[in-house]
């Protein structure tokens, strides 16, 4: 009885490895800034990801409980420029864009 135990659990085992390794079972997609991001004139509740400049100078308030981070470009990539932490507001001459983490 023992013997088909053991051979039982190691089966489960195999198995669990098999679909880890093929990639079925992934982490948890991270979920979305609770708050809203002012980028500019455009307001974005509950952020996630990019978004764009739409203003000259880059003026961001961040009113979520996730830290900006500041990007040259408009894309969000390249150079990140700085950072902006739940609660503050920064005007950027050189921002582009900005990202939620």
């Amino acid at each position: 009885m023992v013997a088909r135990e053991l051979v039982a659990a190691a089966g489960v085992t195999a198995v669990v490895a098999a679909v880890m390794t093929a990639g079925l079972v992934t982490a948890p997609a991270a979920s979305a800034a609770q708050g809203v991001l002012k980028v500019g004139q455009q307001e974005y509740r509950d952020p996630s990801g990019c978004y764009p400049n739409t203003t000259t100078p880059l003026m961001v308030e961040n009113r979520t409980d996730r830290i900006v981070v500041v990007f040259h470009d408009s894309h969000c990539a390249g150079e990140r420029i700085g950072w902006i932490a739940p609660g503050g507001f920064v005007v950027s001459e050189f921002g582009g864009s900005v990202h939620v983490r």
